[in-house]
């Protein structure tokens, strides 16, 4: 039986671009069906120069979607391998939009991360064995993680975090989500009517190089 590789895939930039990307690729189930679907190749099909492996993922099983206006994350799921060919493809195909995905097998065989930014891709993803420097790798993600940590909050200076976010896949708001369940916000008022509108907690602002509790009106 084939292993599943599990990726929580982040998608980031402007509302109509990241809606475009759901609406090409991604199809709910049917009644009678059991599993929401993300196809890999509808989104970014294979050049005429490259064709894609025959062992590659061409889809992903959709466990759970989450939104806001300008971010979609998938938790998805794909058989045996990661699409490799797929995120490398993402900034040709959606220049506008910047993506990253956290990758692991579920043997933990490989795993990694794969980051797509300005028109680059850094493919991290390593295999587990024989000659794996564990502490090499962890510091190439780190600076990679770096630099996707400036796209998503550097001029988001202020973060809450939600309670039971699985909750609500859907929040109609101009927010950036990280795998930590952070919601990043452009200034204290959006903040706030965030909190109006969801239970949440932990607000904080970013000063000093350093998050800081902060106050913010109750919800």
């Amino acid at each position: 039986m084939a292993n599943w590789v599990d990726q929580d895939f982040h998608v980031v930039g402007r509302k109509p671009a990241v809606d475009r990307f759901v609406r090409a690729g991604y199809v709910r189930h049917r009644r009678g069906e059991v599993d929401d679907l993300l196809y890999l190749d509808k989104l970014c099909p294979p050049t005429r120069t490259e064709k894609r492996a025959e062992d590659s993922p061409d889809l992903a099983v959709v466990l759970a979607l989450f939104r806001t206006r300008t971010q979609a994350m998938f938790t998805m799921q794909t058989r045996s391998d990661y699409p490799a060919g797929f995120y490398r493809r993402l900034p040709a195909r959606w220049p506008e939009l910047a993506f990253a995905a956290s990758v692991n097998e579920e043997m933990s065989s490989f795993g990694g991360i794969v980051i797509a930014l300005d028109g680059e891709v850094i493919d991290l993803v390593r295999d587990h064995g024989a000659g794996y420097n564990r502490r090499a790798h962890a510091r190439e993600i780190r600076r990679a993680l770096d630099r996707w940590d400036a796209r998503l909050t550097g001029d988001r200076p202020w973060r809450v975090m939600p309670d039971a976010p699985w909750k609500h896949h859907s929040t109609p708001v101009d927010a950036h989500l990280d795998d930590g369940w952070w919601l990043y916000f452009r200034t204290r008022e959006e903040m706030a009517a965030f909190r109006a509108r969801y239970r949440s907690s932990h607000p904080m602002r970013h000063e000093g190089g350093e998050w800081r509790r902060t106050r913010s009106p109750a919800r």
